[in-house]
């Protein structure tokens, strides 16, 4: 579960940029970071850094045709599998297991 919304998001609501933050930039709030519950328990996860700028660079120069896309499709498919399980099991109240991809 995370307890917040996209952190880049509410930074470029705000009128921020990526440019003028630099490293400092796609970084959550503790408070905002997620709970992993898994059958041993739950713990809070730092949240990764955000990066909409190298993805959406990577994402030109593949239709250049200068690179690989920055996610396969077969990733992004497997990723709404996760997002739609958690969602079952959240609403649901139980563990699902998915098979790896």
């Amino acid at each position: 579960m995370v307890h917040s919304t996209d952190v880049q998001a509410q930074a470029v609501f705000a009128g921020r940029r990526p440019a003028d933050e630099g490293e400092t930039w796609g970084y959550d709030a503790p408070e905002h970071w997620g709970t992993l519950n898994t059958a041993a328990g739950s713990e809070r996860e730092p949240s990764e850094q955000g990066a909409y700028q190298d993805y959406y660079a990577r994402f030109a120069a593949a239709l250049r045709g200068d690179g690989d896309f920055p996610v396969p499709a077969e990733q992004a498919v497997h990723t709404l599998e996760v997002l739609d399980a958690a969602r079952t099991s959240a609403a649901q109240n139980r563990v699902l297991e998915l098979s790896p991809p």
